[in-house]
């Protein structure tokens, strides 16, 4: 029977199709057998500075850990779009409508299984507005991209920087 009091996700074969099926979070973390989807979002300000996030001391996966993307996974039945909308919701406060979400495309993460859709989003609001309601996110600071390497390059524990963001900062340099 399906734990449903877990996070259930639709599962996807290689090519982010479909499989008619659907797992819980605990079992395809574990196992890292089936494909799930997960949401990427960078957000930006117009003083060239992207929300770095620090992960609550709570979370099962990297406690603490610093880092540039804000999202998660995509839940059974939704689609990207629905999740990077309502994750923006519940992590930070922010009710931003798709069209202001520049999608970036996927990346895919074989190790982990991930089909990942990277989008960004431009945001000019005040730090003190941000509303951490589902207690994923202990706390916000605004980095350059520079200053985010160099707290990568010092060994604070922060996340690698995603090569769509990169890809996108060179051809729209903050």
């Amino acid at each position: 029977m399906l734990d449903t009091s877990q996070e259930i996700f639709d599962i996807y074969d290689q090519n982010d199709v479909p499989v008619g099926q659907i797992k819980p979070r605990d079992y395809v973390h574990k196992t890292l057998l089936d494909w799930h989807r997960v949401t990427c979002i960078w957000i930006i300000n117009d003083k060239k500075q992207l929300l770095c996030q620090q992960r609550s001391f709570k979370k099962d996966v990297h406690p603490g850990m610093w880092q540039l993307t804000f999202g998660g996974h995509v839940q059974s039945g939704q689609t990207y779009d629905q999740s990077a909308l309502s994750e923006l919701n519940e992590e930070l406060g922010l009710t931003p409508s798709l069209d202001s979400l520049i999608n970036l495309g996927k990346v895919h993460d074989p190790k982990h299984k991930h089909h990942a859709m990277c989008y960004i989003y431009h945001w000019n609001g005040n730090l003190s507005d941000l509303v951490f309601s589902d207690g994923e996110v202990e706390q916000v600071i605004q980095v350059t991209i520079q200053e985010y390497q160099q707290m990568i390059d010092s060994g604070q524990n922060a996340y690698r920087i995603n090569p769509k963001l990169k890809e996108y900062l060179n051809f729209h340099p903050l």
